[in-house]
């Protein structure tokens, strides 16, 4: 089995996130690998390949880190590129939302640490979710130029949760426009905004072919303060 923890995102989330690609596309945007709806998620611990019986131990981890965790709110900011992997994502807001998130992904990385089947990624944790792979060589300087027109949604609010550098675009960049006074910017783009995502709970997702198609079931769900 290969799994990993992550949180979902609802169905509105996912078809919101499917307009955000038919615009890129729409603006020239070519990608080997654009994401399904279906397959969008964000990535919390990957544990990678396992057997049947280390689920019992996963699931204790999701339970424990789920139990002392609250509900919040996860604010969509940018998109953005990894340059180096040819990976177009969308980015989340570093506000308290990212605080949260990043405290149970510690306190689950540090459950994981415990068990010798799984290793865990020492890389900062950068959250983000996935809206294509295989990124077209020639699309990366046109994805350069459409982030560097479009306006900050707020600009009290926009930030960036990734670097600038190790081959990555400039999120600083990258941001949406939205809002009546940005139609009236000269050259504005106007990249479709995403909706909060209210998270109440851990899941432990399998990755695997279903029909010869890559699908992510949910193997269990673990809410928060049970």
């Amino acid at each position: 089995m290969r799994l990993f923890f992550g949180f979902d995102v609802t169905s509105e989330i996912r078809s919101q996130l499917s307009t955000v690609q038919t615009w890129l596309q729409s603006q020239g945007v070519r990608a080997g690998n654009w994401s399904r709806p279906e397959l969008f998620h964000l990535t919390l611990l990957f544990i990678g390949d396992t057997s049947e019986e280390n689920v019992s131990v996963l699931s204790e981890m999701g339970k424990a880190t789920a139990a002392q965790a609250s509900p919040f709110e996860i604010h969509f900011d940018l998109p953005g590129m990894f340059e180096r992997n040819r990976i177009l994502w969308y980015g989340i807001q570093e506000d308290s939302g990212m605080t949260l998130m990043s405290e149970v992904h510690r306190r689950i990385t540090g459950l994981a640490k415990k068990e010798a089947f799984i290793k865990v990624d020492e890389r900062p944790f950068r959250p983000h979710l996935t809206l294509a792979r295989k990124l077209d060589t020639a699309s990366i300087p046109l994805m350069r130029d459409i982030l560097a027109q479009c306006r900050p949604r707020d600009l009290a609010r926009s930030s960036t949760n990734v670097p600038s550098s190790d081959g990555l675009s400039s999120a600083s960049k990258g941001v949406f426009g939205s809002g009546d006074d940005a139609s009236s910017q000269q050259g504005v783009k106007m990249i479709p905004p995403v909706s909060t995502l209210h998270v109440n709970s851990i899941c432990l997702f399998e990755s695997r072919q279903i029909n010869g198609r890559l699908m992510y079931p949910i193997v269990e769900r673990y809410e928060f303060g049970s």
